[in-house]
C-alpha cells in the first residue's frame, strides 16, 4: 500500500506507467481515540472518527521514538563509544523488542505515563515499525534496519487503491493461467522490437 521513497524507485515508476492513483502522505498521525475526539471535537461526527494529533505533540513523541530506536540500534551492535551508549549484556538471540525494553527506562520514553495520549502515540510508532517490517519487534533480530542502505530517497506515497490496483493493471491483456508450470519467459522491449 505504501511506496517508501519515490526517487529512482522502480515500483513508483511502475505505478506511474500503469496510471495507478497514488499520493504523497504527510507524517500526520490520525488518531481514532474517543478521549481526544470528545475533548477536541471530531471531524464531522459525534466522536471517535479520528482526530489529527497536535503537530507539536506528534513531533515530540516521534523524536522520543527515534531516539529510542537510535539508542537501541547502537546498543544492539558489537561496540559503541558514544556518550549515551547503553551497555548491552546481550546474547546472539536477543530480539529488537528486548533491546528496546532495555533502552527505554533510560530514555525520555520512560516519562510517558501509561495510558496517556503521548504513550499511545509512542506505541503507534512502534506498531508502524512492525507494520513496515511485517512482524512484531520480538521476531526481529538486532539488525532490524539492515536494508536501510538500499532504501529510496524522496517522498513516501500511498497507493490509493492498494497494490492490487497495480497488479491488476499489469495483468491487463495477459493470459494468466493458475496452477500451471512456467515453461518459457519472454521479454519485449518496445524501443527495440518495433513490429
Amino acid at each position: 500500500m505504501f511506496v517508501h521513497g519515490i526517487d529512482d524507485n522502480p515500483i513508483h515508476r511502475l505505478v506511474e506507467q500503469a496510471g495507478v492513483r497514488s499520493r504523497s502522505y504527510e507524517s500526520t498521525v490520525l488518531y481514532d481515540d474517543p478521549a481526544i475526539s470528545k475533548s477536541k471535537g471530531s471531524r464531522g461526527g459525534s466522536g471517535g472518527e479520528g482526530q489529527i494529533i497536535d503537530k507539536e505533540v506528534d513531533t515530540k513523541i516521534e523524536d522520543i521514538w527515534n531516539s529510542v530506536l537510535s539508542k537501541a540500534h547502537r546498543s544492539g551492535r558489537v561496540s559503541d563509544t558514544s556518550d549515551d551508549f547503553i551497555p548491552n549484556h546481550r546474547t546472539e538471540k536477543e530480539t529488537f523488542q528486548q533491546i528496546i525494553n532495555r533502552v527505554m527506562p533510560k530514555s525520555d520514553a520512560a516519562k510517558l505515563k501509561k495510558g496517556s495520549v503521548e504513550r499511545r502515540i509512542f506505541n503507534w510508532h512502534q506498531a508502524n515499525l512492525e507494520l513496515s517490517c511485517g512482524v512484531d519487534l520480538d521476531e526481529i533480530g538486532r539488525e532490524w534496519n539492515e536494508d536501510e542502505a538500499w532504501g529510496f530517497e524522496g517522498e513516501h506515497h500511498v497507493l490509493v487503491e492498494g497494490f492490487g490496483a497495480l497488479t491488476s493493471k499489469m495483468a491487463e491483456g495477459l493470459d494468466i493461467k493458475f496452477d500451471a508450470q512456467v515453461s518459457k519467459i519472454e521479454t519485449w522491449n518496445p524501443k527495440k522490437n518495433r513490429d
